[in-house]
């Protein structure tokens, strides 16, 4: 059972509010009270009504690899698809996956106004057979570009997924947070950019960290 974190909890507020819902290896959400509806409130698209956050990351990430229309996409920790949406209307061909019970509960309701047209596939980017995982997923093995969507702040170990990103794509785009919570690894943009050079590294809104790569 996830642990629920309350909006007021130290550290927690400004993970929220940088678009975090999920801490550690997946396990948890974050969650807050509306003082003006009452209802708890969860990662959701009202998270960016006017931000256009996805948009900007989709067109970041095409336009530093200079994808051409039909290319694939691979984005891990895709959690509701809202940028395999962005990416889909630039052209890509896209594939995601969040193995979050979480997200994997929500994915599967009907109901669920967040629910997109994409398949949320139940994948583990750290494991050891990840490439097995992915390719029956999704049929295919190897990709134009991975992302990696808020998802390396969550581990601590970043060896075996730099090792999984890199066995299906030479293009990897890390998107990270760098004014996360206290609940999650928090680095600057040159520690990050230490833990794999010839990746490519973006801060959360897509912006290119590493510009030479």
């Amino acid at each position: 059972m996830a642990q629920i974190y309350n909006w007021n909890v130290q550290g927690f507020r400004n993970s929220y509010e940088k678009y975090f819902y999920k801490q550690r290896e997946c396990r948890a959400k974050l969650i807050r009270n509306c003082s003006c509806t009452g209802r708890m409130e969860t990662y959701s698209r009202n998270f960016f009504p006017t931000l256009k956050l996805f948009e900007i990351r989709a067109q970041h990430i095409v336009t530093h690899f200079n994808l051409a229309a039909g290319s694939r996409v691979l984005v891990a920790g895709c959690a509701f698809g809202f940028l395999m949406e962005e990416l889909q209307k630039l052209g890509m061909t896209v594939y995601g996956f969040d193995n979050s019970p979480y997200i994997q509960q929500l994915a599967k309701d009907n109901k669920n106004p967040m629910k997109v047209q994409f398949p949320i596939h139940n994948v583990d980017i750290a494991s050891t057979n990840f490439v097995q995982q992915i390719q029956q997923a999704t049929g295919h093995a190897t990709f134009d570009c991975v992302v990696t969507e808020d998802v390396l702040p969550s581990f601590d170990n970043f060896t075996q997924i730099m090792s999984n990103c890199n066995s299906v794509s030479q293009k990897v785009f890390h998107i990270v947070d760098l004014e996360c919570g206290e609940a999650f690894t928090n680095k600057t943009a040159e520690e990050w950019i230490v833990v794999n050079p010839s990746h490519t590294w973006a801060n959360h809104e897509g912006e290119v960290l590493n510009a030479n790569n």
